[in-house]
């Protein structure tokens, strides 16, 4: 949103003395640097969590069920980690979705 502001004031600007000129806006640029403070954020914000929590592991990587207790997770090195557990929370941050399955609300 900033980054459109200020594009705008450039095209637009409220000012006499400043000329007004189109606005060349790079938006593969404007992403790209919003995706990495996103990251920033995330990571800083989780990290929080996890420093806080000694009992906490945090294991980076792509995690697939093996079973129904057994996750194989692949590490950004390659190596694949197996972690076994009574149960698994799968949080992706998204909001839940209910279908509308005959049924499914007995």
């Amino acid at each position: 949103i900033r980054g459109a502001h200020v594009a705008h004031t450039q095209a637009a600007s409220p000012f006499p003395g400043i000329k007004s000129q189109p606005a060349r806006v790079d938006r593969a640029a404007l992403v790209a640097q919003q995706q990495q403070r996103v990251e920033e954020l995330r990571t800083a914000k989780y990290q929080n969590i996890v420093d806080a929590n000694p009992s906490i592991n945090l294991l980076a990587g792509h995690a697939r069920f093996k079973d129904a207790h057994t996750l194989l997770v692949k590490q950004p090195d390659g190596r694949e980690t197996q972690l076994k557990a009574d149960r698994v929370l799968i949080a992706t941050g998204a909001s839940p979705a209910i279908p509308p399955v005959p049924g499914l609300k007995e």
